[in-house]
């Protein structure tokens, strides 16, 4: 073989092992939520399109709708890497509204540097 041909070898198989697929397991339901590998962000399936690897999702951060491939979603993972799953649709109402009143106490603190902890805390009664 000639020693360019072994050059490209090598290299293709040091790429071949970089870059190797993740194999893991996800089970799509109807409200579920999921990660997408491409941009890191959560998104609760909505509806399967009738190409079965199309469906529609609702990015959590911002409420829209996107018809996305499921190819690049994968399930939420705890810090030990086991698999949480996880249906918005099983939160109550009172849940979310307890969950949104939270939000909104701690939105201030998320993006600021010149309000402190003990400040909004009193600002809000916690």
């Amino acid at each position: 073989m000639p020693n360019n041909m072994k050059n490209l070898t090598n290299m293709t198989r040091e790429i071949f092992y970089e870059r190797q697929p993740e194999r893991s397991y996800v089970q799509l339901a109807l409200g579920g939520v999921y990660t997408n590998r491409q941009d890191k962000q959560d998104y609760q399936l909505i509806e399967f399109m009738d190409d079965m690897n199309q469906a529609l999702f609702k990015k959590l951060s911002n409420q829209r709708n996107k018809v996305m491939s499921i190819h690049d979603f994968q399930n939420i993972v705890d810090t030990n890497n086991v698999t949480i799953k996880f249906d918005i649709n099983e939160v109550s109402d009172d849940d979310w509204k307890k969950a949104h009143e939270r939000y909104i106490a701690i939105k201030p603190l998320l993006n600021s540097t010149s309000i402190t902890l003990d400040e909004r805390a009193s600002e809000v009664d916690v």
